[in-house]
């Protein structure tokens, strides 16, 4: 599956140019990780669930001439471990670490 969506993947981000993207799902994080290089772990406030370090991938466009975008991922909502109030940890180091400000 995701051999056929990569190609629009990555046309969406060079269209849109993000400078972060979560994923949510772990699984699908893994798969595009296979593509994609990592890159310098995320530092969150741990929990349960997420530990400390979290894992980054630099989306990195080549053909698109655009700056690279990060990447992460939660556990999608409705899986046991989901949720989005457990995943504010690293939903705000991921915005912070690509330039923004976290309201979260």
């Amino acid at each position: 599956m995701w051999t056929e969506a990569k190609p629009i993947f990555q046309e969406v981000v060079a269209e849109l140019q993000p400078q972060c993207i979560l994923f949510v799902c772990k699984r699908v994080f893994h798969r595009v990780s296979q593509d994609f290089s990592h890159t310098n772990p995320l530092s969150i406030e741990e929990n349960a669930i997420y530990k400390n370090p979290h894992p980054v991938l630099k989306i990195d466009l080549e053909i698109a001439k655009i700056a690279p975008a990060i990447a992460s991922y939660i556990n999608h909502p409705n899986c046991p471990r989901g949720g989005f109030h457990r995943a504010r940890p690293v939903v705000k180091s991921l915005i912070e670490t690509a330039g923004g400000k976290a309201w979260i």
